[in-house]
């Protein structure tokens, strides 16, 4: 079994009644078992703010499947609870469906180049959704860049995303907005405890492989097969 966290949310008709339905159908006690749930807590619409704010919810579960049969069930079960993504209005009810064509119109930066408003856009964490940051190689010489190796940079300024609308941009470069964070002493605790992998950091499973796979690739580069890891640990 694995462990595993999931969030829920909405804003088209009793979003809670319908979190709850949708917990129900995806929890059942076999392949995905309950551990905990999260309140609910209401939050304001982002992008297209002219709808009703949303619902969300966080569920802590146990699961036999693999991440890939984790999401299939999870999709199954919003069509199952009436969700149709191909009728989805961009930035209104979920998903919050965002390439860099729309991160560089609320910026009014314009771009002619359809490659670069495809760009997808990453989740970088949860504190401080609002903000954007750029990982890159190279370096370059934009006005806030933080170096995280002799190569990879990370910048939060706006000129960079300029340089990229006008096709000027960065060889590789990776857009995300908002950061994970963690308080005084909380990810050395969490290294202490085998909560994360370590690895060196590695240009190529960034920019060279399918992002459904990163994670998989970033593992294998200390040896390990990420399917074998198991939550559990202790003493023989």
């Amino acid at each position: 079994m694995a462990r595993a966290y999931i969030a829920l949310g909405g804003n088209v008709g009793d979003a809670r009644a319908a979190i709850a339905q949708a917990i129900r159908r995806f929890c059942d006690g076999e392949e995905v078992t309950l551990l905990a749930r999260s309140s609910d807590y209401r939050t304001p619409p982002w992008g297209v703010t002219d709808q009703p704010p949303f619902v969300n919810a966080c569920i802590a579960i146990d699961t036999r499947l693999d991440p890939r049969a984790l999401l299939a069930r999870a999709q199954q079960v919003e069509s199952a609870c009436g969700r149709d993504r191909t009728r989805e209005r961009r930035w209104g009810p979920r998903p919050l469906d965002i390439d860099m064509g729309e991160v560089l119109k609320q910026m009014n930066i314009e771009t002619e180049f359809d490659a670069v408003r495809r760009q997808p856009i990453f989740l970088g964490g949860p504190v401080q959704t609002e903000r954007g940051f750029v990982i890159h190689k190279p370096h370059g010489a934009w006005d806030v860049t933080l170096k995280v190796s002799d190569e990879l940079g990370v910048t939060s300024s706006r000129d960079i995303l300029e340089a990229i609308a006008r096709g000027e941009g960065p060889a590789h470069s990776l857009v995300a907005l908002g950061y994970a964070g963690w308080g005084p002493g909380q990810i050395e605790r969490e290294i202490g405890e085998n909560a994360w992998i370590n690895v060196d950091a590695d240009d190529r499973v960034l920019f060279d492989t399918p992002s459904e796979q990163r994670w998989e690739a970033a593992a294998a580069l200390n040896g390990v097969d990420i399917h074998r890891v198991s939550t559990h640990s202790g003493r023989a």
